[in-house]
C-alpha cells in the first residue's frame, strides 16, 4: 500500500513540473510586445579628451606714463568697456610744455652755431678781425717804445726796478693780445676747421634728440587705449601725483581664451591647432589650441594649454573665471556607436537586440563616449537594437517590430 502511494505522489510531481514548464513556455510566447529597433551600422565619431578649464582674458594691459606729473583728468570708470583709440587719462602738461620750450631754444641755438660753421666768416667779420690786429699792433708798438725808454732811464739810475717791471708786464700783455688777434684773423681767413664743424654738428644733434624726447613726453601725457576691452582698475585719482613708470590704469583685452591644465600623459596627445568643443553656461562653441606651455606648473604638476574661441560671441555674456567644459578632439574612431540611453545595467552593461522575433540580451563594454553615443565592440553591423520598448521586455520575449 505504501509503495502505491509513493508512486502516485511521484507521478503527480512529474505531471506538475511538466505542466509548469509548458505553462512558462506558453507565457513567453504569450508576452508579445511591440518595440522599435534600429539597424546597426558602422559609423565614425571623434575621440575626445575631456577636461575642465577657465575663461580668461588673453592680455592684461597696464598703462603708465613716461614722466612724473599730476593727473589732470580721468575719462573712464572701472568696469567700463572701451574701444581702441579711446582716451583714458591725461596729465597736467604745464611743466612739460615749459620743458619743451627750453629744449627747442637750445636746439635752435645749437643749429645756429652749426650753420655759422658751415658758412664761414662774413666780410664784416673779416674787416673787424683786421681792425683788431691793427689795434693790437699799435698797442704793442707803444708798449715796446715805452719799455725801451724806461730801460734807458733804469740803466741810468733814474727809475726804479719796479717801474721797469711794470712797463715790461704791459709789453708782455700787448704782445699776447697781438698774437691772439693774428690767430683770430688767420682763422677768419682760413674758415672753420672740420673738427670744429663736427663738434658743432654733434652739439646740434644732442640738442635735437633732447627736444624730441621732450615732445615724446608731452605726447605721452595722454594715455590712449590700444585695444578693445574692459577697465579693470584705475590706480590714481585726479590731482594726484603719479610717479614715472607706475601703472595708472589696468585693462583686460576683449579677446578671451580658455586655459586648461593637462597631465603629462595627455599633453602629448595634442598640438597647436588641435580642435576642441567647449561648453560655457550650456552654450556650445568650437575652439582650437593656440598655445602649449612646455614648462610644468610646479603647484598643479600640469601643463597650461590655451585655446582660442572660434565662434563669434559677446564677451559681456561671460565672466572671467567662468568654468568651461573642454573636449579635445585627439582623433576619430570607427565602429558600432549606439545611443547611451539604450544601455541598461545590472552587474554588467547590456542591451536588447531582436533575433527571429525574440529578445536577446547582449552584455557590452563601453569603449568610448561621444556626446550621447557610446562605442562598443560586442555588437555587429546589421543587428537590430531595441531603441524603444526595451524596458517592457525581457530576454526570450517575442516582439513585434513597429516603425
Amino acid at each position: 500500500m505504501k509503495k502505491v502511494l509513493c508512486f502516485i505522489i511521484i507521478l503527480s510531481l512529474v505531471f506538475s513540473i511538466g505542466c509548469s514548464s509548458e505553462n512558462k513556455n506558453n507565457n513567453l510566447e504569450e508576452n508579445i510586445r511591440p518595440v522599435v529597433v534600429e539597424k546597426l551600422e558602422t559609423k565614425t565619431f571623434p575621440i575626445l579628451l575631456n577636461y575642465i578649464g577657465t575663461l580668461q582674458s588673453k592680455d592684461l594691459k597696464k598703462y603708465s606714463f613716461k614722466s612724473s606729473a599730476k593727473i589732470k583728468s580721468v575719462h573712464v570708470e572701472a568696469g567700463q568697456y572701451v574701444k581702441k583709440g579711446d582716451l583714458l587719462i591725461e596729465l597736467d602738461t604745464a611743466d612739460l610744455n615749459k620743458a619743451v620750450d627750453v629744449a627747442k631754444y637750445q636746439m635752435d641755438a645749437a643749429k645756429a652755431v652749426y650753420d655759422k660753421s658751415l658758412k664761414g666768416a662774413t666780410p664784416e667779420q673779416k674787416k673787424q678781425a683786421e681792425l683788431t690786429v691793427k689795434q693790437a699792433q699799435d698797442g704793442y708798438n707803444f708798449a715796446l717804445d715805452s719799455y725801451n725808454k724806461i730801460l734807458e732811464l733804469y740803466e741810468a739810475g733814474s727809475v726804479s726796478k719796479q717801474k721797469l717791471d711794470e712797463v715790461k708786464l704791459q709789453l708782455d700783455n700787448s704782445e699776447s693780445s697781438l698774437k691772439l688777434a693774428n690767430e683770430g684773423l688767420n682763422q677768419v681767413k682760413s674758415g672753420v676747421s672740420e673738427e670744429d664743424k663736427k663738434a658743432a654738428f654733434s652739439q646740434y644733434e644732442q640738442a635735437k634728440t633732447a627736444y624730441e624726447a621732450q615732445l615724446s613726453l608731452l605726447d605721452d601725457a595722454s594715455l590712449i587705449s590700444d585695444a578693445d576691452g574692459y577697465i579693470v582698475d584705475i590706480l590714481y585719482k585726479e590731482g594726484e601725483l603719479i610717479p614715472q613708470g607706475y601703472p595708472a590704469i589696468v585693462l583686460r583685452t576683449d579677446e578671451q581664451i580658455i586655459s586648461v591644465g593637462l597631465s603629462q600623459q595627455d599633453v602629448k596627445k595634442i598640438d597647436i591647432g588641435t580642435k576642441a568643443y567647449i561648453t560655457i553656461d550650456d552654450i556650445n562653441m568650437q575652439a582650437h589650441v593656440s598655445n602649449i606651455n612646455r614648462a610644468v606648473d610646479m603647484e598643479t604638476l600640469t601643463y597650461k594649454v590655451e585655446l582660442t574661441i572660434e565662434d563669434k560671441m559677446s564677451n559681456k555674456d561671460f565672466l572671467l573665471g567662468s568654468i568651461v567644459n573642454v573636449d579635445f578632439q585627439i582623433g576619430e574612431e570607427k565602429g558600432i556607436w549606439i545611443p547611451i540611453v539604450n544601455v541598461m545595467s545590472d552587474a554588467n552593461d547590456y542591451v536588447y537586440i531582436v533575433e527571429d522575433e525574440h529578445v536577446v540580451r547582449k552584455d557590452i563594454k563601453i569603449k568610448s563616449i561621444y556626446e550621447d553615443k557610446v562605442l562598443t565592440e560586442e555588437l555587429k553591423p546589421g543587428e537590430k537594437l531595441i531603441v524603444k520598448g526595451m524596458k517592457n521586455v525581457k530576454e526570450g520575449y517575442k516582439v513585434i517590430v513597429e516603425d
